[in-house]
């Protein structure tokens, strides 16, 4: 499981975030990918960069694995739009490790109180990043 924790991860945080009704609420479906279909419309939110760190302390294993999730916005919704997507990632993750069920490991915690957004280069849609750490003990 070690070598692929960044993909159990990312499988248990996709997991919670099509479970939450406020985020599919908001995207108007469960939207959350990791390869984006062709022709899909924003909004949507998709996994961006995702970088595990073995943290062995001890001689005991564990695991921080901090991903990006972006919000992509339909032309014309603003920034506010992305700004309240990535808080509602904030809210299904942030220190909820009971949430996230990954099979062998324990999640300790989940730190999810950290985003940007910007202009796209269109000048007419934003991409927001949530940041998560989801940190990891061998159970």
């Amino acid at each position: 499981m070690s070598n692929d924790i960044a993909s159990a991860t990312q499988f248990a945080v996709r997991a919670v975030l099509v479970a939450d009704p406020a985020l599919v609420a908001e995207l108007g479906g469960p939207w959350v990918y990791d390869e984006v279909p062709d022709n899909t419309a924003p909004p949507y939110l998709r996994f961006g960069r995702i970088e595990p760190a073995r943290d062995d302390t001890d001689g005991h294993l564990g695991w921080s694995v901090t991903m990006g999730l972006e919000a992509h916005t339909r032309p014309g919704s603003g920034r506010v739009s992305a700004q309240r997507l990535c808080g509602l990632v904030s809210a299904a993750l942030h220190r909820r490790p009971e949430a996230l069920t990954l099979p062998d490991w324990v999640v300790v915690d989940v730190d999810s109180d950290t985003f940007s957004v910007a202009r796209q280069g269109d000048g007419k849609t934003y991409l927001g990043t949530a940041l998560a750490v989801v940190t990891l003990s061998a159970a």
